[in-house]
């Protein structure tokens, strides 16, 4: 006994698929998710050499005049330029003269990572450091 077309619930639309045409679609997706995967690689060991580079006292010159210099709870803050959206972050206990590099901050025009800092250090030299650009660019030092 064959059992009728719609028996145990209606019948299901179906269409023939052309195998071709998913082959090629599961291989471009194939290729993308691979490329993605590179990419992410590329950039994670890019990451991390940066993190490891670090920086030094003597990397950074003291005797030039920094971008901002702040502040916050006691502790002297000073950032100095890099390269490119680089800036070195340093340090000191309010009362001394030694500054101590405490990490390499990131700066895109309107946020700093600084990987190491709290947050309210963090937002108070982005602060500072803001004004600072806003007031080059006003005098055309740009």
């Amino acid at each position: 006994m064959t059992p009728k077309p719609g028996h145990y619930g209606p019948a299901l639309p179906w269409k023939p698929v052309n195998a071709a045409k998913s082959s090629q679609r599961l291989r471009a997706r194939a290729r993308h998710c691979y490329a993605e995967l590179l990419f992410s690689i590329r950039k994670a060991k890019l990451m991390q050499a940066i993190e490891n580079k670090g920086i030094s006292s003597a990397s950074v010159n003291y005797d030039d005049l920094p971008i901002v210099e702040l502040e916050v709870d006691g502790i002297a803050y000073r950032l100095d330029t890099g390269h490119g959206s680089a800036v070195a972050v340093s340090q000191r206990t309010v009362g001394t003269w030694t500054w101590i590099p405490v990490t390499e901050g990131r700066w895109d025009g309107s946020r700093l990572r600084a990987k190491g800092l709290d947050y309210q250090v963090v937002t108070a030299l982005a602060e500072a450091l803001g004004a600072a650009m806003r007031n080059r660019e006003e005098q055309g030092m740009v």
